[in-house]
């Protein structure tokens, strides 16, 4: 054998040798392999993760992100980075199986693990999300708002650079923004959609008595190409700037009056007629039943006659005791007095406006005195407007031999307190009457005894948060006294004459003498 032939033997055995000790074992870590200082040299999969979960990212551990001019400081807590063993690991074996691969000593970073949602609130701060340009009215003028352009750092990349910083590939996280201009309208269309004509939005009620809201509308009057010169000079992103103008802004918007509808109990108020017959009770209840679920339009004036109408058999209603002419006598719809009375009241509580009221030609037991409101069909009504600039609604209850009636509205005093005032202006006394009765003998003598009459007036005092806001004198009340009547016997009884003896009488003897001769 030549001596060239051995030397090629010898390389050969070499080469054999060297390609025997650099093979790894497949699903085995190869040799010479550590993970941040940790020797994972041909351990299986299971032992370099068992190995390598012992490591773990503080979370205190801060990344420095250049972007720009501005430096972004995270922390592993920010953004939920933590070591992955079993990604770790598996990295490690793919790239073990190749031909010599345990040769030669490598130091491996750890797979890094990252919270996408975290790490994108953590960004929040530092991006900006984009805006178009925004314009609206104000009693000022047309206010604009430059629109700004979409900033964002690339997720996808920065996820990347994250993980080899803190796995150790890295010492530096350099990026940049990607900005992005928003789209929108131009100028001219932005100020086209704030003219128009100007609307309040209003409260409005069909035939079957619901109630909408119309739309509102803001009134701007501008010159158009002298608005589009003002947009032209500000230009900055984010800037906001006034175009004067002539502006006429409504009161309140659809959204609001219809939140409003209905939402506060005004004013309320009970009375009792326990005391009633079983007629005057139902004609109560009947005449509630007909003021119920009545809903006034702003400026609409209530009629108590209209609304309830004429008093009838037909419509429900019983014989029973009412005042006329300062008598109690039995009539068709007797007691409905007491309903109007206690609407009267709610209404007064309310801080409606009383258009028409008067009151009994008696005091009643329902109510206080000065707070009574009569009616008598085609000769006396009791009439309220509604002078405020929401609905109201009349809610009226019977509850056993209570009747309530409230109105339902919207409130627009705060803390709103209500007070109604009685002063008594004088007392009438009552007149006395003598009556002679030819029946009854001289000397016999009977009294029924009448009762006082009154003037009183009756003043409304509203106040807001305790403080007085208005105060408004009433109709006068004035109730007439019920006389006083005396009645005295006329017939005489004679005295009997002697030719009025009855038979087998004699008169009595007056002055008799005995004489003895």
């Amino acid at each position: 054998m030549n001596k060239r032939v051995k030397y090629i033997l010898l390389i050969c055995a070499l080469l054999a040798v060297l390609f025997l000790s650099g093979c790894t074992k497949e699903g085995y870590v190869a040799d010479k392999v550590s993970v941040l200082g940790v020797d994972i040299s041909s351990m299986n999969r299971e032992e370099a993760i068992s190995a390598l979960e012992g490591i773990e990212l503080g979370k205190d551990e801060k990344a420095v992100i250049t972007a720009g001019d501005e430096k972004i400081v995270l922390t592993a807590g920010d953004m939920g980075a933590k070591y992955n063993a079993e990604k770790t690991v598996d990295k490690i074996i793919e790239g073990s199986q190749g031909v010599f691969s345990g040769l030669f000593k490598k130091e491996y970073t750890p797979s890094i693990d990252i919270d996408k949602e975290l790490l994108t609130e953590a960004l929040t701060p530092f991006e900006t999300e984009g805006e178009a340009k925004s314009a609206r009215i104000t009693e000022e003028g047309i206010l604009i708002t430059n629109g700004c352009s979409e900033k964002k750092l690339n997720r996808e990349k920065l996820t990347e650079e994250l993980e080899g910083f803190f796995g150790g590939a890295s010492e530096e996280i350099v990026m940049e923004y990607t900005v992005s201009p928003v789209k929108g309208p131009s100028d001219g269309e932005i100020l086209s959609e704030l003219t128009g004509e100007f609307k309040e939005a209003e409260y409005i009620m069909d035939e079957e008595g619901n109630i909408a809201v119309t739309e509102s509308s803001v009134g701007a009057v501008f010159d158009m190409d002298e608005a589009l010169g003002v947009m032209s000079r500000h230009a900055d992103e984010g800037e906001e700037f006034l175009i004067p103008c002539e502006v006429k802004i409504p009161r309140h918007t659809k959204k609001e009056l219809e939140e409003a509808l209905f939402r506060d109990n005004l004013g309320e108020y009970k009375t009792n007629f326990s005391s009633s017959s079983a007629n005057r009770a139902s004609n109560i209840g009947v005449c509630t039943g007909s003021i119920n679920d009545v809903i006034l339009m702003p400026g609409d004036v209530f009629s108590f006659n209209d609304t309830v109408g004429k008093r009838t058999v037909e419509r429900g209603y019983k014989t029973a005791g009412a005042y006329v002419a300062g008598e109690t006598v039995d009539q068709v719809g007797g007691g409905i007095c007491q309903v109007s009375s206690t609407l009267y009241n709610a209404v007064l509580l309310s801080n409606l406006e009383i258009t028409e009221r008067r009151s009994h030609q008696m005091t009643v037991s329902y109510v206080p005195i000065g707070r009574d409101a009569t009616v008598n069909w085609g000769t006396t009504d009791f009439k309220f407007k509604n002078n405020t600039e929401y609905p109201v609604k009349i809610a009226g209850t019977i509850n056993g031999r209570n009747v309530t009636i409230s109105i339902i509205g919207t409130e627009t005093v705060e803390n709103k307190k209500v007070e109604i005032v009685t002063n008594t202006v004088s007392v009438l006394e009552p007149p006395v009457e003598t009556v002679e009765d030819i029946e009854k003998e001289v000397g016999y003598t009977k009294t029924e005894k009448g009762s006082r009459g009154y003037v009183v007036d009756a003043t409304r005092v509203v106040y807001s948060n305790g403080v007085e806001v208005s105060r408004e004198g009433l109709v006068r009340s004035k109730y007439n006294p019920k006389k006083t009547v005396v009645t005295v016997g006329t017939k005489i009884i004679e005295a009997p004459t002697d030719d009025a003896m009855p038979p087998g009488l004699m008169p009595p003897v007056e002055n008799v003498t005995d004489s003895i001769s």
